[in-house]
């Protein structure tokens, strides 16, 4: 699947599946811009991938506004935006702060409204292009001790599907992608520790708890980003990279 000459965009794209999907996207011909709070981080991915690093606090309208300028600066167009930055946010309901839980919403939800409309305005001037946002499995499949994490993503499916239904006319593609259990900035071996112990399985049962029986990587994430930016006829939709979860079935 070639990308040659496209550009792309990628928000936390500094570390884990951002890093991966910026490798994956270079790897098939695209011009990467790398965004990431973590400049360093952003730099060094972008040096690998002969693309740019952009410091980017996705929270921050004006840091957004600023990072497409600089994407519309250097390349004139974005073709593919990536809106993959994320926090974790564990916790049962009754016991997560108001602090943590705010937060969850402002990083994994709101911040992908404010990358997704500085995305559109750039790409109205080229003609189209495609968002894709990085959900997540437990959107549709909640988790004990993971609300202050899954709420925010449940919503970041509405968000995708809104964009969707609002800029089709401008030839903007918008879709979603959930994966489970991927070992990255967010999923550590703490976390890892904690969500086996909540569903009451060893931590392989739980990283290899699917259809398949295969622990999903980061790699596979990623290229489900790059086979959803070359599906020109699909917007509003979600594809599950998640080895097989029936729980997690988008219905």
């Amino acid at each position: 699947m070639s990308m040659k000459g496209k550009v792309v965009a990628v928000t936390g794209g500094g570390s884990g599946i951002g890093a991966e999907t910026v490798r994956v996207f270079a790897a098939a011909g695209a011009r990467p811009a790398v965004l990431d709070l973590d400049k360093d981080a952003a730099d060094a991915v972008a040096a690998e991938t002969g693309g740019i690093g952009l410091s980017c606090n996705v929270c921050d309208n004006d840091s957004v506004v600023a990072a497409f300028a600089a994407i519309k600066a250097e390349f004139g167009r974005v073709d593919v935006v990536i809106s993959n930055a994320g926090i974790s946010a564990p916790g049962y309901m009754l016991e997560i702060s108001d602090e943590l839980f705010h937060r969850s919403f402002e990083v994994n939800f709101f911040s992908h409204h404010l990358v997704s409309r500085a995305a559109v305005k750039l790409m109205r001037e080229g003609g189209g292009g495609c968002i894709l946002y990085n959900a997540s499995m437990v959107a549709v499949n909640p988790g004990p001790n993971l609300g202050g994490y899954g709420a925010p993503k449940a919503a970041v499916l509405y968000l995708m599907r809104q964009y969707a239904v609002e800029h089709g006319k401008d030839g903007i593609r918008c879709n979603a992608l959930n994966a489970a259990r991927v070992r990255s900035g967010i999923t550590t071996d703490k976390f890892i520790a904690e969500r086996a112990e909540a569903r009451g399985v060893s931590k392989e049962e739980y990283m290899r708890g699917n259809l398949l029986q295969h622990e999903v990587t980061a790699n596979d994430v990623a290229n489900g980003f790059l086979l959803l930016s070359q599906a020109e006829a699909t917007t509003g939709t979600i594809l599950t990279v998640d080895g097989g979860i029936g729980a997690g079935f988008p219905r």
